[in-house]
């Protein structure tokens, strides 16, 4: 994809491995996760000798991951929000009640 890739290596014995994923730097941990999380998985359908697939199925498997951690952790970031909202949070809890002053 444009922001991954997985590396994948087959040796003459039949030996598969993965050398490397690659993500690209520099965007929001949310994002790198999500994007990590496709590479992944195109390594373990790799590794598990899964059957041949069209790419485009292969590629929505991967996608599918991506998605759910995208929705975990936009779900965490909704459960914050709403803690804030509702007066539960503040920024005295992260510190302990100790702040600068």
């Amino acid at each position: 994809s444009t922001y991954g890739k997985c590396v994948q290596k087959e040796y003459k014995d039949g030996h598969k491995c993965v050398p490397r994923i690659q993500v690209m730097a520099g965007m929001p941990r949310v994002i790198f996760a999500a994007h990590l999380a496709h590479e992944l998985t195109h390594a373990f359908l790799w590794l598990r000798d899964f059957p041949q697939m069209p790419s485009e199925l292969e590629e929505g498997i991967c996608n599918s991951l991506e998605f759910m951690v995208l929705q975990r952790e936009l779900s965490g970031i909704e459960r914050l929000l709403a803690l804030h909202s509702s007066g539960m949070y503040s920024s005295n809890t992260t510190t302990g009640g100790m702040g600068g002053s």
